[in-house]
C-alpha cells in the first residue's frame, strides 16, 4: 500500500523491457491531454515533498502528550496502557491501576505512577499510550477551500479511509510524526457523508516511526492494522485493534483484549487489510511484506481472534502492496499486486482452495520509492493501476475482461509526471481512480464503466497534494466516492477529504458547535498556524509567552464574531524553547503548549 522506505534502481531487466512490448493497448484507454480538465482554484503554492521526520523521539516518555494537556483536555481523556511484548502480571497491575486513578480524575497520582511505570526495564520502548476522547475532537472548519479538513493533525505519513455500508459512516485513520514522539494514530469518523469530522481515538508512544497502518470495515466494527514492536525489533509486529462503527469509539477484541497482534517476523515493510464487506459482510483478510521480500497472508472470521494463515509463496516483493474484495466474482474472490524486486508489477488472485494464482507480470522499467499500484475487481473485470518509468513517471493501468487477455493503457497523461494513483471498483459504479499530476495543483479524479471509455479528468483538490503518499479514494453510498488526500510538509502534511459529488462535503459551516484552539505543527522550525474557534462574539487575546511567563509576542487582539479562523505566528526571532499560547476568547481561557526549533 504505502510506501515509507527508499529505493531506486538503476537496472532494467529484458522481461520488464518486454512485458509491455507485448502487452496490447486497451480498446478504452484514454491518455489525459495536457491541459484539458476541468478546474477548481488552489489557493497554496508551497514546494515541498518530503517525509516529516520525527523530533525528539529519545528525549520523551511513552506518555509525553498527557503533561502537555490543559485539564479541560484531560478531564475529557480516557486512557489505555498497551505493551507491545509481554510483561509481567505485577506490570499489567500497575498498569490497571494507573489507568483507573487517569480515568477517575486523580491526574497528578497517575502522571507521577506513569513515570515510575516508565522507568521499568520491560516497559522502556515497549508501552504505548491510547487515548479515547469522551467527547470526540472536531477537525478545524477551513476557509482556505471547499475541501473538508479531516483532523487538526499534521505531519501525516499514511492514511487509509473506507466506508460503512449499513451506517454510511465513514473512517480515516492518520499516522503522523512529532508531538515530540515517534509516530502515533488516530481514528476519525464522519457521519454525516464527509461534511464534518472528528478523532474519537489517538495511539501513541512509539520510540521509532511506524512502517504502515491500513484500516477496512467489516459487520459492526472498523479496524485498524499497524506495524509495531519493541524498541530493539520495530515494526516487526503486526497489530490489530477495531472500533465501533457506530459512533468510532474503540472497542475490544472478541477474546476481551484491547489489541491483537496477526503475525510477528523480523520487519513488515507494508502491510495491507481488506474484507468482503460488500458481498457475504463476514470476513477479514491480511497481507504484508516483510524486509526481505517474502509476502505473508492471513484471514479472519470477525467473531474470533483466529487466523488462518495460507502460503502465497512470494519471495520478491518490494513495495506497492495493495489487496481488495473482487465483488460478485467467476473465479478469483480476492486480488492482490504489488511492486517486486525486479522492476515489475505483479498481480495475483485468490481462489477456492486457498490457492494464489500469479494473474499478471508487467515491467515498469525502474522503481521509485514512492511508487506504489491499486488494484480491484468487480464480477469478470479485473484491474489494477500503478506508477510507470518512461521518459516521465507516467500512471498506467493493466485491465482483464473475462479471464482473457490482459490490456495495459493510460491513466494519466504521457507527455508529464504523474504519480500516486488509486483506484476502487467498488459501489456498482464502474472504475474509480486518483492520481497526482505534474504540480502540487494537479490532483486528478477520473472514471469509466467496467468495460467503457473513461471521464475527462477532473482537478479536485482545493489545496496542494503530495505525490510521495497515494491518495484513497472509497464509494461513500449514492453512486457517490471519496477522495482523502494529504498535503505536502511544506504545507504541514494535512489530510483533506473531497466528493465526486463535491456539493455534499463542501456545503460551508457557518458556526462550529464548540470551541477550540490548535497549534500546527507544535514543533515549530519557521511558523506555525493558529486554529480558533468561537461560538460566540466578543474580544479575543493570543499571545505567546516562554516559560518564565514573560509576554513573547501578541498574536491576535480585538473583536471577532462567532466562527472559524486562522492566523499565522512567526518564530524566526524568537530563541529556541519551550513556550504557552495563551487564548482568552468569550468562550473561556485556554493555553496551548509549542516547541520552538531552529
Amino acid at each position: 500500500m504505502k510506501v515509507l522506505f527508499a529505493f531506486v534502481t538503476v537496472f532494467i531487466c529484458v522481461f520488464a523491457l518486454s512485458a509491455s512490448a507485448t502487452t496490447p493497448i486497451d480498446p478504452w484507454s484514454s491518455t489525459q491531454v495536457n491541459n484539458s480538465y476541468s478546474n477548481n482554484p488552489i489557493t497554496e503554492n508551497l514546494l515541498d515533498m518530503k517525509v516529516a521526520p520525527a523530533i525528539g523521539v529519545e528525549n520523551n516518555p511513552f506518555y509525553y502528550s498527557l503533561e502537555t494537556f490543559t485539564f479541560e483536555e484531560r478531564k475529557n481523556a480516557r486512557i489505555e496502557i498497551e505493551f507491545m511484548l509481554p510483561v509481567s502480571k505485577s506490570i499489567e497491575m500497575f498498569a490497571s491501576e494507573i489507568e483507573n486513578k487517569w480515568n477517575s480524575g486523580s491526574f497528578e497520582e497517575a502522571l507521577a505512577l506513569l513515570a515510575e511505570l516508565d522507568e521499568m526495564e520491560a516497559v522502556k520502548g515497549n508501552a504505548l499510550l491510547g487515548i479515547n476522547w469522551r467527547n470526540p475532537i472536531p477537525a478545524p472548519y477551513s476557509d482556505w477551500g471547499s475541501d473538508v479538513q479531516v483532523s487538526a493533525r499534521d505531519s501525516v505519513f499514511v492514511l487509509a479511509m473506507d466506508h460503512h455500508n449499513s451506517n454510511n459512516n465513514l473512517f480515516a485513520m492518520l499516522g503522523f510524526t512529532g508531538d515530540g514522539q515517534g509516530s502515533k494514530y488516530t481514528a476519525n469518523i464522519s457521519t454525516n457523508g464527509g461534511a464534518t469530522w472528528a478523532e474519537t481515538y489517538v495511539l501513541g508512544g512509539f520510540s521509532y516511526v511506524m512502517n504502515d497502518l491500513d484500516a477496512c470495515c467489516i459487520a459492526n466494527h472498523f479496524y485498524v492494522a499497524y506495524s509495531g514492536g519493541g524498541s530493539g525489533s520495530p515494526n516487526s509486529m503486526a497489530w490489530l485493534k477495531r472500533f465501533k462503527a457506530a459512533d468510532g469509539q474503540p472497542d475490544t477484541m472478541p477474546d476481551g483484549s484491547s489489541t491483537y497482534n496477526i503475525f510477528s517476523t523480523t520487519e513488515i515493510t507494508d502491510l495491507e487489510i481488506s474484507s468482503n464487506q460488500d458481498q457475504y459482510n463476514n470476513r477479514l483478510f491480511f497481507c504484508c511484506i516483510e524486509n526481505g521480500g517474502v509476502t505473508h497472508f492471513y484471514w479472519n472470521v470477525p467473531t474470533t481472534v483466529t487466523w488462518t494463515g495460507i502460503a502465497m509463496n512470494i519471495t520478491d516483493a518490494l513495495q506497492g502492496l495493495d489487496m481488495n474484495w473482487n465483488v460478485d466474482y467467476t473465479t478469483y474472490f480476492l486480488v492482490t499486486s504489488y511492486i517486486n524486486d525486479a522492476n515489475q508489477v505483479k498481480i495475483y488472485g485468490l481462489k477456492t482452495g486457498d490457492i494464489f494464482d500469479n494473474l499478471y507480470t508487467y515491467g515498469i522499467n525502474s522503481t521509485y520509492y514512492y511508487y506504489t499500484t491499486s488494484c480491484g475487481g468487480h464480477d469478470d473485470t479485473l484491474f489494477c493501476a500503478f506508477d510507470y518509468h518512461d521518459t516521465y513517471h507516467l500512471v498506467q493501468y493493466l485491465i482483464q475482461y473475462g479471464s482473457g487477455t490482459w490490456y495495459y493503457g493510460n491513466v494519466g497523461s504521457t507527455t508529464e509526471n504523474n504519480y500516486a494513483p488509486d483506484a476502487t471498483l467498488r459501489g456498482a459504479g464502474g472504475i474509480h481512480c486518483v492520481y497526482r499530476g505534474q504540480g502540487l495543483t494537479s490532483g486528478y479524479y477520473r472514471w469509466r464503466p467496467y468495460s467503457g471509455g473513461w471521464s475527462t479528468p477532473e482537478q479536485f483538490n482545493d489545496h496542494n497534494m503530495t505525490g510521495d503518499i497515494r491518495p484513497e479514494i472509497e464509494f461513500v453510498s449514492s453512486g457517490a466516492y471519496g477522495i482523502l488526500y494529504r498535503t505536502p510538509v511544506g504545507n504541514y502534511g494535512i489530510c483533506y477529504f473531497d466528493r465526486s459529488d463535491a456539493a455534499v462535503a463542501e456545503t460551508p459551516v457557518k458556526s462550529p458547535s464548540s470551541f477550540y484552539v490548535k497549534v500546527t505543527p507544535n514543533i515549530v522550525r519557521n511558523k506555525a498556524t493558529l486554529w480558533y474557534a468561537i461560538t460566540k462574539p466578543g474580544n479575543v487575546h493570543l499571545s505567546v509567552y516562554n516559560a518564565a511567563g514573560r509576554l513573547v509576542n501578541t498574536v491576535v487582539d480585538g473583536y471577532r464574531r462567532a466562527g472559524s479562523y486562522t492566523t499565522e505566528l512567526s518564530t524566526n526571532s524568537i530563541t529556541p524553547g519551550v513556550y504557552f499560547l495563551k487564548a482568552t476568547t468569550p468562550d473561556g481561557t485556554f493555553t496551548r503548549r509549542l516547541t520552538v526549533v531552529k
